[in-house]
């Protein structure tokens, strides 16, 4: 019994170990399983790209007639290749056999891609029950071959047997066995199954010798035969041939080269119709190409006929379509090209049809219609002599937009000889025609009554339109209705022709092709031709059409592709029929006397006056007589010789009509210049002035003047407003008629425009440019002088523009109502340009003026009556300028010496009321009528000027003016000095000897004269001015003696002025400028001075616009609701701790945030705000205490003693509290003592972690009496004690009014501010000028500063400050930086750059491949030297740890974000950490070259919450492969606990 229960424990023991095992098995492999599960990638999903469909066509042709009529399957079987590629029909031909390629297999591979059409082919017919193709004999009877010889039985000399006997067997010759039976005698064995045949002695199988048929392919067909080897006949057909018009080869894809071999005779009609091939080859056998043979092959780019060859026809669009096809020499020997043979090849840039003589070789005879159809690539044209049917083909080059030359053949044809206008429509580009047959006509629309008494007068064809007119040659082009023949066309021909006569009927070139005349080109225009040769040298001008009177000479701009560059002596002398002359811009010479003697000559028409670059002696020297150009018989020249070109200094046609040695009349007559004027539509006419020394008759000076210009009326239609006298009809040169036309129809949209305003008004080039030269006047280089009164009373210009005009005569543009700008430039002449007497009087619209600085002269109020105009300006410093309405004279230094002319606008609408003293001072002259009508002038004190003269009419006319003061300097006044004044009062001095009777006086102009009535006339006692009034009915002397001193202080009490005044007069305040600040008004009044007067700016703080180079730092409160201080501090510069204390109730002050803001050097408006710890015992009262100042304004009169603002008015309380800190703001210690009491020193040594305390900020507060709360701060130096740096302490400046004094020096290294605890005010924008001795200055012109200056922290060795300028980085006082790897000072400064974003871009995107799925935030981090100025280079062995607030723009994703640096053009990604500073997310990298930085986000692979807080939350999106991990590591575990612990085991004893 026991021994069974041992048994049975230790089986029980036995499956107990089992299941541990197994479980701990189980255990480890779930515990793997999660391990593998948490390292699979999350795998990314990618969509596939969709398939390209593709689309072909297809398209059709004719059948011909030039092969054998093949698809009689009866008289012309089709047999196969052994590879079943081809198929041929195979007959009889006249007698001989013949092979037809009826079938071409496109899905082939073609070796090397190039096929060649088989010259023979073995025949073969297809078996269907073999699925093999067998050779056949002409019988179509399938061969056989000897595949094993009959043997006899073999034995050995033992007789054994070695091989027994065997019979002969015949198998079918098959294409894939030919290997074996090529060579051999073939059989038929008729009746027999196509398997092997066994010959056995006795059976009798027929069977005879054959061969095997080899067809001669000698034609390539035009009907496709079909196979269908699933319906092979009986007889071996396998397909059948389909309707007619679809080619053997047509659209095969398969080859790239084909070759036709010689054997080959003919091409079928379609045969290679659409093919893909890039080349073909033709032999010399063939001897006709089907219609539409090549059509439309679109590769196509090489066509190579061996020649000679026996190419006689090419049917109708061979090769049309062929687009790729580049250049083709058509063989001499072909008779025929079809109709459109190579139609729309649109890259055919050349054909030869002309063999390769001069004149042609060829044989061809006869073109079809449409030959070279739409080929717009095709530069020219050549056909040879032997083309017999010229004049009756239509469409050869229809649409040959780039042909330029066109060849026809010395034959006229047979049918009506005229070559059609259609074979050239569209031949935009074409210039030159030869036409060699005299006989042909051109197709001609001109009046059919045009027969002249010559063979080839009559040219009238009846046509629809002229074949070389614009109408024709521009059809379908993208300018046709624009499209003009070109000026280089030219026909050459021979001169007994009807080509010859077509041109003159045209006026076209013509070119002559008779024996010594090769290289003549001749026009026609207006009755005279012009002939040059190849030099370009006019050779023979005559008079052809003698119903001219030859008054018109139109000098082409071309002759053929040949011009007239020079006009010789001799061309042109003593013709007395010209009037008018053209001489184009191809001319660059005229030789002396050109055109002397022609005394009927009176217009010179130069196209482009530049290019003339020479003119002979008295080349226009005319002759005319009195009698010639006296048409009133009064004696006076009514005609004059002119020029009409453009008009330059530098032109010479205009330099040799303003020379005083080129008259034009004869020695008898009145000496006459010639009148030179600009072209169409400008029509300025301008004349030489020559004055001469009366008495030796020399000349004193010679200038060019503007004489005439266009005027409304003429616009209007009133007046001619054409110069020109043409009255022929060339293309060249308007009729007076036709350029009136254009002046009618701009008149007339012009003043429909301004009835109608909101219409657009849609002028031509030409006519915009007829408005612009009535309104908009621009007299150009090369016109110095104005004609008198030539712009008086033109109420029409607008704006005149004067290039280099020396003077303008008196007024010249009086009464200009409508004129709005006046811009005069430097004109160069001696002495400076002068102005002239009230040169713009009356100008009630303008309203800009530019002079140029080197004016020397002003006349006499030259813009009296300009109402509008409120400054003069000049293009440079010169002897004038004006400023706030006061035109003056001024010396080197740009300081006023004399009074030109006061503007009427002055007081109105520019400048101040009053003229003040300062604003004469010291001038020496004013000119007459300075101030006349000058209405909004009060007062003028010329209490400083040293003029001795007011001169007449000075303030005549200034109705509102009511006081002036005079200056001792001043002797006399002038008559109608102040003629109707208002003036009540004026200071005359003594020094004033003379007063014209009739200054003081008004006149109505009715008669009633009067003096001023109610004038006070201050003057000394006994002086002349006492006496003039004594005599004076309404004027009163009142003598003086007693003067006034008025003082003028800025805000800071700074003296800007003292003036000393008369009694009753009005002083004149500086001008003062407060940076950040506006003038509001001064705290005493000035005018009406009747006692010393001293009186402060007021100004009020200009938040409108930020100064440049500053930043405001907001010290606010906890909420943001209240701004406790304002500092305004220059970039670089560093804040400063604010003498307010915030409060808050329930709440005590700590520090403010960032704690560190003393030593962020300021690179944009930064806001610090106020921390407070809770104080059950703390009060929000902001009166308890001195150092807010709200009761009352007398805070801003507080003294600043030592550094220390007394408060305003504020409650003042009799305990302040003086508060110790700790470099962050933790309160150390704090004394209560009663004002004006100096605080203990602390007990408290306060300490910190690697530094040592050095002093308390302020070091003398020991010695401060407190008259407020007191803040003392903890300083301290990085670590072991030593003596810190010595240097200044920050300079203290109040923003409250009263002395100033700096604050005190701490020699340790730290600044000791001085204490405001005056009324708490927003500190003053600061100004960058600081007066001397003063923290708040002035300078000289009233402008202030109130800046705090602050100096940089000194540093401590190993000390890093970080500069940050780059935006979208908020809490920038979290920003830090250390060093290591070095003990120097260093400055850290992450800023924005351009290189740096595109650096940071290009490197992420050759990493990532695209920026689709990344954020990132790119930065320049550079390295300083602790001064912040110099960048240090060698940066080896520095590394800097960064640590910065996560940029705005990347908070949401949070712990997603990484860092990375460029490198090299590489991204490098760098380790980072993640941390929170204050509650606000940070990162933290090391930077370990200087180069650009990047902050980024994988967007695409987020595992982090996308929420500010880094911290990990439940809410974050888990994958569930970590559910998966996680449940399988759960239960690894639960097995490994559950398998139990071992059983003891327990020995049983027997």
């Amino acid at each position: 019994m026991a021994k069974t229960n041992h048994k049975k424990k230790m089986k029980k023991m036995g499956r107990s170990r089992m299941r541990r095992a197994v479980m701990g098995t189980l255990s480890a492999i779930l515990m793997i399983s999660a391990i593998i599960v948490a390292l699979v990638p999350i795998p990314e999903s990618r969509a596939d790209s969709a398939p390209v469909e593709k689309i072909l066509s297809d398209a059709t042709a004719n059948p011909d007639t030039y092969i054998p009529a093949y698809t009689n399957t009866g008289n012309y079987p089709v047999y196969a290749s052994g590879d079943g590629n081809f198929r041929a029909a195979y007959g009889s031909n006249g007698g001989s056999m013949t092979g037809v390629i009826v079938y071409y297999d496109q899905n082939n591979v073609i070796s090397e891609a190039t096929l060649e059409i088989p010259d023979e082919m073995p025949a073969f017919l297809y078996n269907k029950d073999t699925s093999s193709y067998i050779a056949v004999n002409d019988r179509r009877e399938f061969l056989f071959y000897t595949s094993q010889e009959a043997a006899d039985a073999v034995y050995d000399e033992n007789g054994a047997l070695v091989s027994p006997a065997q019979n002969q067997i015949l198998s079918p010759c098959t294409y894939d066995t030919q290997g074996a039976w090529q060579g051999m005698q073939l059989y038929v064995v008729p009746g027999a199954a196509l398997g092997n045949v066994e010959l056995v002695s006795g059976n009798s199988v027929a069977y005879a010798a054959s061969n095997q048929l080899i067809i001669p392919v000698q034609y390539v067909g035009s009907t496709r035969y079909e196979v269908d080897l699933n319906n092979v006949t009986s007889d071996g057909v396998d397909g059948q041939y389909v309707s007619d018009g679809v080619g053997v080869f047509e659209g095969a894809t398969n080859f790239s080269r084909l070759v036709v071999p010689e054997r080959i005779l003919a091409i079928g009609n379609n045969a290679f119709k659409g093919c893909q091939m890039q080349s073909v080859k033709i032999e010399n056998g063939v001897n006709s190409i089907g219609n539409n043979a090549f059509q439309n092959c679109n590769q196509l780019t090489t066509i190579d006929f061996t020649e000679p060859t026996n190419l006689k026809e090419i049917g109708d669009y061979a090769f049309a379509g062929c687009t790729y096809l580049g250049a083709v020499k058509v063989p001499d020997q072909v008779t025929k090209l079809g109709n459109y043979c190579f139609k729309d090849c649109t890259n055919l840039t050349a054909i030869n049809i002309n063999g390769v003589g001069e004149d042609g070789n060829t044989s061809l005879t006869t073109i079809g219609n449409g030959l070279f159809y739409n080929c717009i690539s095709l530069s020219q044209v050549v056909f040879p002599e032997r083309v017999s049917n010229i004049d009756s083909v239509h469409d050869i080059c229809y649409g040959c937009s780039s042909m330029t030359y066109l060849g026809l053949p010395n034959n006229a044809g047979s049918t009506d000889q005229i070559f059609k206008y259609d074979n050239v429509t569209g031949c935009n580009s074409l210039d030159t025609v030869k036409v060699p047959a005299r006989e042909l006509k051109l197709d001609c629309a001109c009046s059919s009554n045009n027969t002249g008494s010559g063979q080839y007068d009559n040219i009238y064809t009846n046509a629809k339109v002229d074949i070389f007119s614009s109408e024709n040659l521009g059809k379908n082009s993208a300018f046709e209705g624009d499209y003009e023949v070109s000026d280089q066309f030219c026909i050459l021909a021979y001169s007994q022709s009807y080509a010859h006569s077509y041109t003159q009927k045209h006026d076209l070139a013509f070119g002559y092709l008779d024996s010594g005349y090769e290289g003549w080109y001749e026009k026609l225009v207006d009755g005279y031709a012009f002939c040059v040769n190849e030099n370009n040298e006019l050779i023979r001008f005559e008079k052809k059409d003698e119903s001219s009177d030859g008054a018109n000479v139109i000098i082409p701009d071309n002759i053929a592709k040949y011009h007239v560059a020079r006009i010789a002596a001799d061309t042109f002398q003593n013709n007395t029929a010209i009037k008018f002359l053209y001489i184009p811009a191809s001319v660059s010479s005229i030789d002396a006397n050109a055109f002397s003697g022609c005394t009927s000559l009176r217009t010179v028409k130069f196209d482009n006056a530049a290019s003339v670059q020479q003119i002979g002696q008295d080349a226009f020297k005319t002759g005319v007589t009195l009698a010639d150009v006296d048409k009133n018989g009064d004696g006076v020249p009514e005609e004059n010789l002119c020029f009409i070109g453009d008009i330059s200094s530098a032109s010479v046609p205009f330099t040799y009509a303003m020379s005083t040695a080129n008259n034009y009349n004869a020695p008898s007559a009145p000496t006459q210049y010639i009148r030179y004027c600009s072209d169409f539509p400008q029509n300025l006419q301008i004349q030489l002035v020559v004055k001469k020394n009366a008495n030796t008759n020399e000349v004193d000076s010679a200038t060019p003047m503007l004489a005439g210009i266009p005027t409304e009326n003429q616009l209007k239609g009133n007046e001619s407003y054409s110069l020109s006298t043409y009255t022929g009809s060339s293309k060249y040169v308007r009729t007076q008629q036709q350029e009136n036309d254009i002046v009618a129809s701009a008149n007339s949209k012009y003043r429909n425009n301004l009835n109608n305003p909101d219409t657009a008004i849609d002028l031509t080039e030409e006519e915009q440019g007829v408005i612009d030269a009535v309104y908009h006047v621009h007299v150009p280089d090369g016109v110095t002088a104005l004609k008198e009164d030539l712009f008086q009373n033109n109420t029409a210009v607008q704006s005149v523009i004067l290039d280099t005009v020396a003077e303008i005569p008196d007024q010249e543009f009086d009464g200009c109502t409508s004129l709005k700008t006046f811009i005069m430039k430097e004109s160069g002449a001696e002495g400076g340009e002068v102005i002239g007497k009230r040169a713009f009087n009356n100008c009630t619209a303008l309203t800009e003026v530019t002079l140029p600085g080197t004016v020397s002269t002003f006349t006499e109020v030259p813009f009296a009556g300009c109402k509008e105009l409120t400054d003069v300006g000049f293009t440079s410093p010169g002897g004038y300028a004006c400023a706030d309405g006061l035109l003056c004279s001024v010396d080197g230094s740009g300081n006023r010496t004399g009074v030109v002319e006061c503007l009427e606008s002055r007081g109105t609408k520019i400048g101040a009321s009053k003229i003040s003293s300062s604003e004469l001072a010291g001038i020496t002259d004013i000119a007459p009528c300075a101030f006349q009508n000058c209405t909004g002038i009060r007062e003028a004190y010329l209490d400083e000027v040293s003029t001795t003269l007011i001169p007449d009419y000075c303030f005549d006319g200034a109705t509102q003016l009511y006081y002036c003061s005079l200056s001792d300097s001043v002797k006399r006044i002038g008559k109608y000095a102040f003629r109707n004044t208002a003036l009540s009062t004026i200071r005359i001095p003594g020094s004033v000897q003379s007063i014209d009777d009739e200054a003081f006086i008004t006149d109505d102009g009715a008669g009633n004269v009067n003096y001023i009535q109610g004038l006070t006339v201050q003057c000394e006692e006994d002086s002349p001015a006492y006496w003039y009034c004594d005599d004076k009915d309404g004027i009163t002397a009142e003598t003086y003696s007693k003067t006034y001193t008025v003082t003028f202080l800025d805000w800071d009490n700074y003296v800007l002025k003292t003036q000393t005044v008369n009694s009753g007069a009005s002083a004149d305040a500086p001008r003062v400028e407060r940076k950040g600040y506006v003038l509001t008004g001064w705290t005493k009044d000035f005018t009406n001075v009747r006692e010393d007067i001293t009186t402060q700016a007021i100004y009020e703080p200009d938040n409108s616009a930020p100064i440049e180079g500053y930043y405001s730092v907001v010290f606010q409160d906890y909420d943001g609701l209240y701004t406790w201080d304002t500092q305004y501090l220059q970039e670089g510069s560093y804040p400063t701790t604010p003498s307010v204390t915030p409060t808050r109730k329930g709440y005590k002050f700590s520090y403010w945030s960032p704690s560190n803001y003393t030593t962020i050097a300021v690179t944009g408006d930064m806001i610090v705000k106020a921390y407070y710890v809770e104080d059950p015992n703390a009060t929000d009262d902001n009166n308890n205490n001195g150092n807010n100042g709200n009761n009352g304004n007398n805070g801003n009169n507080g003294n600043n003693n030592n550094g220390n603002n007394s408060g305003g008015n504020g409650t003042t309380g009799t305990n302040y509290t003086v508060t110790f800190v700790d470099y962050d703001g933790s309160v150390l210690d704090t004394q209560v003592i009663a004002s004006g009491s100096c605080p203990a020193a602390t007990t408290v040594t306060p300490t910190r972690k690697g530094y040592t305390f050095t002093t308390w900020s302020p070091s003398n507060y020991t010695s401060v009496p407190v008259t407020g709360n007191l803040t003392v701060t903890a300083l301290y130096k990085k670590g072991t004690a030593s003596t810190g740096e010595s240097g200044t302490g920050d300079i203290s400046s109040d923003t409250t009014k009263g002395n100033t004094n700096n604050g005190n020096t701490n020699n340790n290294g730290g600044g000791n501010k001085g204490n405001n605890t005056g009324a708490a005010t927003a500190s003053p924008k600061p100004t960058a000028t600081a007066k001397k001795g003063a923290a708040a200055v002035a300078n000289k012109k009233g402008s202030v500063s109130s800046n705090t200056v602050n100096r940089k922290p000194a540093t401590t060795a190993g000390s890093t400050r970080v500069e940050v300028t780059k935006s979208g980085i908020s809490n920038r006082g979290l920003v830090s930086a250390t060093v290591s790897g070095s003990n120097d000072n260093f400055v850290i400064k992450i800023s924005d750059s351009d290189e740096a974003k595109d650096a940071v871009e290009k490197a992420l995107l050759a990493s990532y491949g695209s920026l689709d799925d990344l954020k990132y935030f790119a930065m320049d981090i550079s390295l300083y030297d602790s001064t912040g100025t110099t960048k240090i280079a060698d940066t080896t062995g520095i590394t800097v740890t960064v640590t910065m607030p996560i940029p705005d723009a990347l908070a949401g994703y949070a712990g997603n974000n990484k860092a990375g640096a460029v490198n090299n053009g590489v991204f490098e990604k760098l380790g980072s950490r993640l941390l929170t500073i204050d509650n606000v997310p940070c990162i933290s990298f090391n930077a370990t070259h200087f180069s650009p930085y990047a902050i980024y986000v994988e967007t695409n692979n987020l595992t982090q919450a996308q929420i500010s807080d880094a911290t990990p939350k439940t809410g974050d999106p888990i994958h569930p492969k970590w559910f998966l991990a996680m449940g399988l590591a759960l239960l690894s575990i639960l097995l490994f606990f559950a398998k139990g612990s071992k059983n003891k085991v327990v020995k049983v004893i027997e």
